[in-house]
């Protein structure tokens, strides 16, 4: 220890140096919380340049549309009454943000009057793996019960789907009753790509009884 440092500690005293190593502790403190928050700004000014420079996230675009010309057709009864829908749909690049893309299919169960009876959704009914590809469905309005396939899929590999058709409430099962009412169905084919997007195309069939 030098002469001076010495001299510094005697004459001091005990109490006054404890006082002046407090507040030499207290300072190496603020020091170090300053120097602390420094560290966290900068990660965060770090953490905000990098998300600057990330490249955009790719948006898809879709659409779908029906081959025939036709958006509505007319039926008579029986369960095994088939209607074709013949779909072309596209989407846009990136591949790997934008496929593989769903088809979703929405149908609702309309009176003679226009006013709906029941409405149901079938997911995932078709699955586009192409920027461009032609779907083809078989719908079978009298059968709720094997309602629509995917008809370029085997039977083995797509089988009919079924659709459950909820009355407006959404909370009770739709009675025969009711079903027996359904003058029309609105049919609704929804292309939904993995990273966003959709297109929706409709068609309509009367039902003759």
């Amino acid at each position: 220890m030098s002469i001076f440092l010495l001299a510094w500690v005697m004459l001091l005293g005990p109490q006054q140096l404890e006082r002046e190593f407090e507040q030499q502790r207290q300072e190496l403190r603020q020091v170090r919380d300053q120097l602390q928050l420094q560290q966290q700004q900068l990660e965060r000014l770090t953490a905000l340049l990098e998300e600057a420079q990330q490249p955009p996230a790719a948006v898809c675009t879709a659409a779908i549309g029906q081959l025939t010309g036709s958006t509505r057709t007319r039926v008579g009864p029986g369960e095994n009454v088939t209607v074709p829908l013949n779909l072309f749909s596209t989407v846009s690049q990136p591949l790997e943000a934008c496929l593989p893309s769903e088809i979703r299919v929405t149908a609702s169960c309309l009176d003679r009057g226009g006013n709906l009876i029941c409405s149901g959704v079938v997911p995932d009914v078709a699955i586009q793996r192409r920027l461009t590809e032609i779907i083809n469905l078989e719908v079978r309005p009298w059968n709720l019960r094997e309602f629509i396939r995917w008809s370029n899929e085997p039977q083995t590999v797509s089988p009919a789907r079924s659709l459950a058709c909820l009355p407006p409430n959404g909370l009770t099962q739709t009675t025969t009753l009711e079903l027996d009412r359904v003058g029309s169905l609105q049919i609704y084919s929804t292309l939904l790509p993995s990273g966003g997007g959709l297109s929706t195309t409709q068609f309509q069939i009367d039902l003759v009884r």
